[in-house]
């Protein structure tokens, strides 16, 4: 729970801004760099969660010595989603991860995942899904929690808004992914399947009793799967792949390079 609910950025001291001006440039700069120079905005993304989750790492093992931690400041508190000094939350939290599985499983997807929409529909449309996923993922859980001050953190809502894009678009597109303990290409809507199953199925356990207590935000990531499908094929209109184009593995094959160069003619 954060020290203080009653956080107004007056509070922070000139060292507290100097670390989250450092933390700010850590998220931007792989993206930005990634924009520049044309090469994968998916993969930028990935190295910011992770460069992030460094950084927030160090800063958890000063916590006792520091006021500012960024937990405290960029994680979604649902009874603080009214505020107007607080609502930079439903963005920052997707850069921000519990511990190293956490991002790592979230940089899996956006890599094994958003490389191959990104090539689909190009950066500027899949940034768009990315942002749609997160916040659809963190709105569900402020409706849903809105009596709640624990803290929601993780880029999950942006990763299942990836697939649910994805399953919306080019379903049958197959790509390497770990599934049913194999990593081999598989069919996206057979992904998207399993992994929003598995949520809802985690779900029903806890409400009926026959699981315990978790820490994971089931109902985010349905958000942010289902908000990015409804959405994703009109945000796809006239992206460098026709939507429901089919029969195409997007695991390094030629169809994906061919989609490299359709993305620099038509950036």
């Amino acid at each position: 729970m954060p020290r203080d609910l009653d956080f107004t950025w007056a509070q922070l001291e000139g060292s507290d801004l100097v670390l989250m001006a450092f933390l700010v440039i850590i998220a931007i700069v792989p993206i930005a760099n990634a924009a520049r120079n044309r090469d994968s905005i998916a993969l930028g993304v990935v190295l910011s969660i992770i460069l992030v989750h460094f950084v927030q790492f160090f800063l958890s093992t000063f916590e006792s010595a520091l006021d500012f931690y960024p937990v405290d400041i960029f994680s979604v508190i649902p009874v603080l989603a009214d505020d107007p000094l607080h609502q930079h939350r439903i963005l920052t939290s997707a850069w921000l991860h519990g511990d190293f599985i956490h991002v790592l499983g979230n940089a899996l997807v956006i890599a094994l995942a958003g490389v191959p929409l990104e090539q689909r529909m190009g950066g500027k449309r899949w940034i768009a899904i990315y942002v749609i996923g997160l916040v659809g993922g963190n709105l569900a859980w402020i409706i849903s929690h809105q009596d709640s001050a624990v803290p929601a953190i993780g880029a999950s809502g942006a990763a299942f808004g990836i697939l649910g894009a994805y399953m919306a678009c080019w379903p049958e597109d197959k790509i390497e992914f770990p599934l049913i303990f194999l990593i081999r290409a598989w069919p996206v809507w057979l992904i998207a399947f399993v992994r929003l199953g598995l949520e809802i199925f985690q779900m029903y356990s806890i409400q009926s009793g026959t699981a315990g207590e978790t820490n994971i935000a089931h109902l985010a990531h349905i958000g942010g799967f289902f908000l990015a499908y409804a959405l994703a094929r009109p945000i796809a209109k006239g992206a460098p792949s026709p939507i429901g184009l089919t029969d195409h593995s997007m695991g390094g094959s030629s169809v994906s390079d061919q989609i490299r160069i359709q993305l620099q003619e038509n950036p």
